[in-house]
């Protein structure tokens, strides 16, 4: 006999199936998260939010000035930080979320009128309207026989109206009907508003000897004014910089209650002038301007659009789209497959939204080349590189495109829709 407890028995080990399980379980583990990270790097595509109503109006001063100058009257659409204001009605606008596409604010304006019998008249259906970067502020500015009315509004709430005596444009004694030559004098009437409320009134007409006028308006009330031979052709995002008709940039100062400008600088081109933030500009050939400092000049390239801050603008040639800092000169850029249409940068620079467009293939493609169509793409690209979404939109025939501050979505305007869309 023995003693069990002296000499324990020794049982036989169990098989660890455990460690097998754990392992597979690991490995299923490190493949989903595999897959969904290749799946998360995949480019997004685009799909349809919403659809709103679009008045379009073709304004012979923005076809005069260039398009993307007045992007709200021209495209009928203002892509701002909380929103894209679309004009939805002749003097009705509304400010729709990016996200969900749903309204933030409408505003329905005054409406433009003149009375022809009247022989003391300068103005007849001027009318402009304005939104700041931000999307929280819309001005709208109309006309009758004497005055300018001058509507604010923050986030859809009236904020004041504002009554500004107009200058006649017929001399002194004149008697009988204007001539058409006469009623077609007034050649400018814009206006344009910055984040903190302070709205610029640009007055301006072709023949008379009067001189051009500007208003700078805070609310109800008018802070300084200017008049001068030279007239002003646009206004920075910002409000610290003009350009004039000749084509000189300069800042802008309030003495008292005397608008000024100081610093002028000469730009040789003119074509396709976009005025940016902190005394910047950039012209169609890709030269950046600064008040303070050199020109800067990307050769070949071609400045398509800036951002609605005027922080930063688009270049493009050949297969390359590049987006620059006005202010700081930084820039990255991406190459497209085919041919280069042009793009738009975000708010914060970090993404582009590239164009390019490319014959089609197949015999489809072949019976749409004997007609000249084509297939367009857009992509959306974060820096450095990095393709996030795409979208093909030669079936929406669009005419313009405009992407939201971080990319996600994508505002088309048509010839009577804009259309949202998001990936």
């Amino acid at each position: 006999m023995y003693d069990q407890d002296s000499y324990p028995v020794a049982q036989k080990p169990r098989p660890r199936r455990r460690r097998g399980w754990v392992a597979g379980l690991l490995i299923l583990v490190a493949l989903i998260a595999l897959f969904a990270w290749g799946a998360n790097r995949r480019p997004k595509t685009y799909h349809k939010v919403g659809v709103y109503d679009l008045h379009m109006e073709v304004n012979a001063l923005a076809s005069f000035m260039g398009a993307d100058d007045d992007m709200l009257f021209d495209r009928g659409i203002m892509p701002c930080l909380t929103g894209f204001c679309v004009r939805e009605d002749a003097f009705v606008f509304t400010l729709h979320d990016w996200e969900t596409g749903k309204p933030r604010w409408q505003v329905p304006t005054a409406v433009p009128y003149a009375d022809p019998k009247k022989t003391q008249i300068a103005w007849t259906e001027e009318y402009h309207a304005a939104v700041s970067p931000d999307g929280h502020i819309f001005v709208a500015v109309s006309s009758d026989n004497d005055n300018l009315h001058v509507q604010t509004w923050r986030d859809g709430a009236a904020q004041g109206d504002l009554e500004i005596p107009l200058p006649p444009l017929l001399p002194p004694g004149f008697v009988g009907m204007p001539s058409s030559k006469q009623l077609d004098e007034v050649v400018d009437l814009r206006a344009a508003v910055t984040d903190a409320g302070r709205c610029f009134l640009i007055l301006g007409w072709k023949l008379s000897p009067m001189p051009s006028r500007a208003f700078v308006i805070e609310g109800d009330r008018i802070v300084a004014r200017y008049a001068g031979a030279e007239a002003i052709r646009q206004f920075s995002p910002d409000g610290m910089a003009m350009l004039f008709s000749s084509g000189k940039l300069a800042r802008v100062a309030i003495e008292g209650k005397t608008l000024r400008f100081t610093d002028p600088l000469k730009l040789p081109i003119m074509d396709g002038v976009l005025l940016g933030a902190g005394g910047t500009a950039v012209t169609r050939d890709g030269t950046i301007y600064r008040l303070a400092g050199q020109p800067v000049t990307a050769k070949g390239f071609t400045c398509d659009t800036i951002t609605a801050n005027g922080r930063y603008a688009i270049l493009y040639k050949d297969k390359v789209t590049r987006t620059v800092d006005l202010q700081t000169g930084s820039s990255w850029e991406i190459a497209v497959p085919q041919e280069n249409d042009g793009g738009d940068a975000t708010t914060d620079g970090r993404h582009i939204l590239a164009s390019f467009s490319g014959k089609p293939g197949g015999l489809t493609g072949l019976l749409r080349n004997m007609v000249g169509a084509q297939n367009h793409f857009i992509v959306l690209c974060e820096r450095p590189g990095r393709q996030r979404a795409w979208m093909r939109i030669d079936r929406l025939q669009p005419t313009s495109w405009w992407p939201s501050p971080d990319g996600r979505a994508v505002a088309f305007t048509t010839f009577d829709k804009c259309l949202l869309y998001r990936w």
